[in-house]
């Protein structure tokens, strides 16, 4: 089993070990990306895709210091909605839940 200063995934730990994450100070990375259209050459989920990939890659070089979060796969995109595929949630209620995740922290 590896030591948790070498896990830098959230989810991959148990709960003895999340408290063990939390006294080494480790900062925890919620990546958030829309599902929503990107022309006709990409697919939905390219938002949240690279959030994802960004915040595993930073915590990978430093796994010591970071925790990802699962991702946040919703988002605020009204400005995109007459495009099929796009799937939105009112900006204040994506800001409670973010804020929701970080206080159950």
């Amino acid at each position: 089993m590896p030591d948790v200063a070498e896990i830098y995934k959230f989810d991959e730990l148990t709960w003895p070990e999340v408290n063990q994450a939390v006294a080494m100070g480790k900062i925890p990375i919620i990546p958030t990306g829309s599902v929503e259209q990107h022309g006709h050459h990409l697919p939905l989920k390219v938002d949240h895709l690279c959030a994802n990939a960004v915040a595993t890659e930073a915590a990978r070089l430093k796994p010591e210091r970071a925790l990802v979060l699962p991702p946040v796969n919703y988002g605020y995109v009204h400005h995109v909605m007459d495009f099929p595929g796009s799937l939105n949630i009112h900006y204040e209620h994506f800001i409670q839940y973010v804020l929701d995740i970080t206080k159950s922290l």
